[in-house]
Formats: structure tokens, sequence, C-alpha cells
């Protein structure tokens, strides 16, 4: 223990001597001005990654929306189809038969393939209104941690020339 103490004393002599050397040299301020340079462009960086990540989730929103709607415009293509075949059954049954066409019987099934063609168009379409607003939603995050990076790197500045302020000379 007896050594531990003449040891420590040197130490923190020797940084006394240290903190003043950088306060004179010059280099403590140097330093303190790098670092607070490097932390603010890395905010700012980091809000422009942001930002570009939002505009990628945004483009594959959009484009989950348009297949979104592709899909449900091929959906309602299909329901047509299956309603004509189901009219044409409808007929020829009806001629077969030889009773004729029973018109409730056809507007039924033209009711149900317009319903049905209508759905598929609705389903498709809400989906795709989702995606744009998950979109949208993604664009704006971005901009606000843009935002956020830019006041961030503002207030880095600000912090780095405070601290800065310790070396500026004494009269």
């Amino acid at each position: 223990m007896a050594m531990l103490i003449p040891t420590m004393h040197a130490i923190t002599s020797a940084m006394g001597t240290f903190s003043t050397w950088m306060a004179s040299s010059g280099v403590g301020m140097a330093l303190t001005a790098a670092s607070t340079g490097v932390a603010a462009v890395g905010a700012i960086q980091q809000g422009k990654a942001a930002q570009k990540s939002a505009q990628y989730q945004n483009a594959l929103a959009q484009k989950r929306a348009d297949e979104e709607r592709a899909v449900s415009s091929k959906k309602a293509a299909e329901m047509q189809r299956r309603g004509r075949l189901a009219s044409s059954r409808a007929r020829a049954v009806g001629a077969a038969s030889g009773g004729g066409m029973d018109y409730d019987l056809m507007g039924n099934l033209e009711e149900e393939t317009q319903r049905n063609t209508l759905n598929a168009i609705w389903e498709g379409e809400n989906a795709a209104i989702n995606s744009e607003q998950q979109g949208a939603e993604a664009l704006w995050e971005g901009k606000n941690k843009k935002r956020a990076s830019l006041i961030s790197a503002g207030s880095t500045l600000l912090s780095g020339a405070s601290s800065m302020s310790k070396y500026a000379p004494t009269n």
C-alpha cells in the first residue's frame, strides 16, 4: 500500500500536466472539434439512411398495392367467366328440357356473378389501399427520423462548442 500512494500521486500529477498541456497547446480543442464533427456527421448519415430505407419500404408497398389490384382484377375476370358458364349451362338445361329459359334463375345468376365480381375488386382495392398506407407511413417515419437526426447533429455541435470553451484562453 505504501508503494501505491506515490504511484497514484505520479499518475494524478501526470494527468494534471497532460490536461494543462492539452488546454495550452490547442490539441484538446482540436480533438473536441473533430469528435464533435464526426458525431454530427454520423447523426446526419443515420437520418439519411433512415429516409432511404423508408423510400425503399414505400416502393415495396406500392408494388404490393399494384399486385393486389392485378390479382383482384384477375379474380374478378374469373368470377365473370364462371357466371357466364353458369348462365350458359342454365340456358342449355332449359332448352334440353323443353321448358325454355327460367328468367328468375338467369337474373339470380347474373346478380350473383356481379356481386362476386365486385367483391373480388373490392377485396383487392382494400388490400392495395392498406399497402399504400403502410408505404405512406414508412415515408412519414423516414422524414421524421431525418429531421430528428438533423436536430441531434445540431445539438451535438452546440455541445461540442460548449466543451471547447474550456480551452479558450483566459485573460
